[in-house]
């Protein structure tokens, strides 16, 4: 029997755990190397030449993509990763596939029988990864303002100057210095608009502007809060608290 000679790259060592273990059920499958960086992920795809990687997007020294755009060999992917929408439509022009985490063992399954049927393909991979690189690199210019109708006019809003944005019982609110607006759309669609050098979703229901925290506050069992003073503050989810320190500079 064929091995599918695999590499699993992911910052954070129980995620790369929980591969390990799940992919014990596919007999065709064998680890052959790990990485806790895109850096040292890059070393071992290109010394190793894998058949499939599992791949996290958001890592220290190189993200995924960054991987992927200076990896001289192409391997099938699966993304394993906590991004959301914005990184999905990239994964659906590309026909790359995908685990959100935190993912079911079905889904888990699902995926590696999906690639598993088409892993000897390079060139379709080569293509596909091609996509979805030129999708990344491609993506529209974060906004830059935030303009939401009140009444008859139009209050525009620097995306600088806003603190926070949060879903409340189905509706999207904008944060800033104390002011609280109701704004159309959802948190995953605004996503994908803003600069992702200054914001970072927190929470499935918060995305935070990094430039405002005023605050890291603990408060209790490992969990964190943000402070932004007269805007109030907002909760970190568990899996989001190693990113975030990592983007604001804290010592992990």
């Amino acid at each position: 029997m064929h091995k599918i000679r695999t590499v699993i790259i992911d910052d954070e060592e129980p995620a790369r755990e929980r591969i390990s273990y799940l992919l014990k059920e596919f007999q065709e499958i064998v680890v052959v190397g790990e990485a806790e960086n895109g850096e040292k992920g890059l070393e071992i795809i290109n010394k190793q030449k894998p058949d499939l990687v599992f791949l996290d997007i958001q890592m220290p020294v190189k993200d995924g993509f960054q991987l992927l755009s200076e990896c001289t060999y192409s391997p099938a992917v699966v993304f394993v990763s906590a991004y959301d929408e914005y990184a999905l439509k990239a994964f659906d022009v590309s026909a790359v596939d995908y685990l959100l985490k935190p993912y079911t063992k079905e889904r888990f399954v699902q995926s590696v029988n999906k690639v598993v049927g088409a892993v000897d393909n390079s060139a379709f991979w080569d293509e596909k990864i091609s996509t979805l690189l030129r999708y990344y690199e491609n993506k529209q210019e974060p906004l830059d303002f935030i303009t939401i109708k009140k009444g008859l006019t139009y209050k525009i809003y620097e995306t600088d100057n806003i603190d926070f944005f949060r879903m409340d019982d189905g509706l999207l609110f904008l944060y800033s210095n104390g002011e609280k607006l109701n704004m159309e759309g959802t948190l995953s669609s605004l996503e994908g608009k803003l600069d992702t050098n200054k914001f970072f979703r927190v929470h499935r229901n918060s995305i935070v502007n990094l430039k405002k925290i005023i605050e890291l506050v603990p408060w209790g069992q490992g969990r964190i809060a943000l402070n932004f003073g007269e805007s109030g503050s907002v909760h970190v989810s568990r899996d989001k608290i190693k990113p975030l320190k990592y983007r604001i500079g804290l010592k992990l």
